[in-house]
């Protein structure tokens, strides 16, 4: 493996990583005070799943190719190709994703309610149906179901 494919998977799992990171180091006091099972944590899965999305592509042989060639090219506005646009997209998702998440579980610990507002949900629905019209087979269900949880058990 040579060191452009490193520093392309390290960078992108760096990305997918930080909200999960910055989520266990802030919350970790509060969560002792308002303890959520994980069950209830709609927040935290989304944010898993997020994690999960970026690591899944990552694992596919030609998205790792892609990025091993963007950090070739410079990265920085090298992005040209339908691989390539397709590589920056599906890792937004998967950092979006995480930062809703975190987004969601930081206010349930911090106003000591598992309430959150219901447009995350429908977001979240909206943006897996999108997600499972143009793909079938993905992991875009997952996003659908936790968007329902979202909105049954929202304000």
């Amino acid at each position: 493996m040579d060191i452009s494919r490193i520093l392309a998977i390290a960078g992108l799992a760096g990305t997918t990583l930080a909200p999960l990171v910055l989520y266990e180091l802030d919350l970790a006091s509060k969560r002792k005070q308002y303890p959520l099972s994980i069950t209830k944590d709609y927040g935290r899965w989304t944010m898993y799943t997020g994690v999960l999305h970026n690591f899944v592509m990552l694992s596919v042989p030609k998205v790792r190719d892609t990025a091993s060639a963007l950090v070739k090219a410079g990265f920085f506005g090298q992005v040209s190709t339908p691989a390539q646009f397709s590589l920056l997209w599906s890792q937004l998702f998967g950092i979006t994703l995480s930062a809703v998440g975190f987004s969601v579980s930081r206010n349930v610990l911090e106003t000591k309610s598992p309430k959150y507002s219901k447009a995350l949900g429908y977001g979240l629905v909206s943006a897996g149906i999108t997600c499972v019209s143009v793909l079938p087979i993905s992991g875009a269900w997952l996003v659908i179901a936790q968007g329902i949880m979202m909105i049954l058990n929202g304000n």
